[in-house]
């Protein structure tokens, strides 16, 4: 017996992607909104440890907030030599004007989340995770190198699955300073990476730790669902086979009628996909819409029967993806011109035309 239900639901972390995209149009606009989410990760410990000249119980790096009491960085940012002693972790915002005391929550692979001692307050936005790894695309990346301390975004290109920094991800061109360490590298809205190495010799390359590692992490550390989030639309697919579910969600702002045409633009699209509207033994799977308060959950079944599959789930989630990647873009449309009716972004590049790639 046979029985696929694919759920989408418009709510969660984490965020899905295709590829093929050239950079955002509205590049200045998503780097502005997004620097309140990135913070100064400052480590020190109660007495120095002197090698030479270098207090060696010393480092700094920088991280972004994933909701009101975690935030995510490099985990060799917080490590120090054992002769340092505990280390003091401090979790600063020149932009926001706050700071934090900050604890080790739990680490993989050089990517950590860190707990802080009192809530971050809502204007640090947080980012999302991408639910799926990307490769080839376009993007940028936040860093507080030095003695720096506002966030500062820097265009990048992620490399290959495969390259010769694997299994690490490569940025070029990227020349790395002291203190990037932990900043997100963010393509389409939405964190695909954390920065943790430069190349020894040739400065202009450097890789990330990929977002496979970063979902890990957080599958076993789960973090709240944060509404402050810096992205007004995520994308979210999880799971596997017949439980997979993703997830969009659309921040408050959106007005009621903004939603009803969301509904619409998914149902229609879902009926025109071949993939999602293809029958089986000459049924056509059951679509279901069902509108909530700030949301839609989408449903498309295929039911119970002895002959032909439905599609694989990969297809399926490909699919999915390419829709709501449109509505994604759609939703920052609306954020965009909303904002800019507001005097939001006076003072901020106007966005450049969409290019068409050749």
């Amino acid at each position: 017996m046979i029985s696929r239900s694919v759920l989408w639901s418009l709510a969660a972390l984490v965020a899905s992607t295709s590829s093929g995209v050239c950079q955002d149009p509205h590049q200045a606009l998503l780097e502005r909104a997004y620097r309140f989410g990135i913070v100064k990760i400052e480590v020190t410990t109660a007495r120095p440890v002197f090698r030479g000249e270098e207090d060696i119980c010393q480092s700094q790096g920088t991280g972004f907030v994933l909701d009101r009491n975690t935030v995510m960085t490099a985990e060799h940012v917080v490590t120090l030599a054992p002769e340092c002693g505990p280390p003091i972790i401090a979790v600063r915002s020149a932009l926001l004007r706050f700071e934090r005391l900050a604890t080790r929550r739990a680490g993989k692979d050089d990517a950590v989340l860190l707990a802080t001692t009192e809530p971050l307050p809502k204007e640090a936005c947080s980012l999302r995770i991408r639910s799926t790894d990307v490769y080839n695309q376009f993007g940028f990346r936040f860093g507080i190198p030095g003695r720096m301390q506002f966030p500062t975004a820097f265009p990048v290109k992620t490399g290959y699955e495969r390259d010769d920094f694997s299994p690490l991800v490569q940025l070029t061109p990227n020349a790395v300073e002291k203190g990037d360490s932990g900043g997100p590298v963010v393509v389409l809205y939405n964190v695909v990476g954390v920065m943790r190495v430069r190349h020894a010799t040739m400065p202009a390359f450097s890789a990330m730790t990929p977002g496979k590692t970063l979902r890990e992490l957080l599958a076993e550390a789960p973090v709240m669902a944060d509404p402050y989030a810096c992205n007004p639309a995520l994308l979210h697919v999880s799971g596997e086979g017949a439980n997979t579910e993703a997830v969009f969600q659309l921040n408050s702002s959106f007005p009621a009628e903004f939603q009803a045409q969301l509904q619409r633009n998914l149902t229609a699209a879902i009926r025109r996909d071949d993939v999602l509207a293809m029958p089986v033994d000459g049924r056509p799977p059951t679509i279901s819409v069902t509108p909530h308060s700030g949301s839609v959950t989408i449903g498309v079944t295929w039911g119970s029967n002895p002959g032909r599959a439905p599609p694989s789930q990969q297809t399926i989630n490909a699919s999915f993806a390419s829709i709501l990647l449109r509505e994604e873009r759609a939703a920052w449309e609306r954020l965009v011109e909303e904002g800019r009716n507001r005097g939001l972004w006076r003072g901020v590049p106007e966005p450049l035309p969409a290019t068409p790639p050749r």
